[in-house]
């Protein structure tokens, strides 16, 4: 999964190929974190790291949040709802001491 989410899911050349596709781009980068949020529902393995890469990637990343944001705002809501969901279900401790602020 690691593996995964550094060579893709938060790679800045894929999200930059996603954000030329427009809409369906900002749904795949949503579906990224759909999946990852599913795997850490689901195993015993804790996936911090790997939420704070996706999260400073999309809605971490001003340029990525803005396209998210006019491409398609039910991608970038579906992103922030997960993230908060993963964070309120101890799915995910973020590294910051503050949390997120979507």
């Amino acid at each position: 999964m690691a593996r995964v989410v550094r060579g893709r899911a938060a790679n800045p050349r894929w999200i930059a190929g996603m954000m030329r596709h427009g809409y369906r781009g900002a749904a795949e980068i949503a579906r990224s974190v759909e999946a990852l949020h599913g795997f850490a529902a689901a195993l015993p393995t804790r996936f911090d790291a790997q939420f704070d890469l996706l999260f400073d990637a999309t809605l971490g990343t001003p340029a990525v949040d803005a396209f998210l944001r006019a491409a398609n705002p039910d991608a970038r809501a579906a992103l922030a709802s997960r993230f908060a969901e993963a964070q309120s279900a101890g799915l995910w401790h973020p590294r910051r001491n503050s949390g997120f602020d979507v």
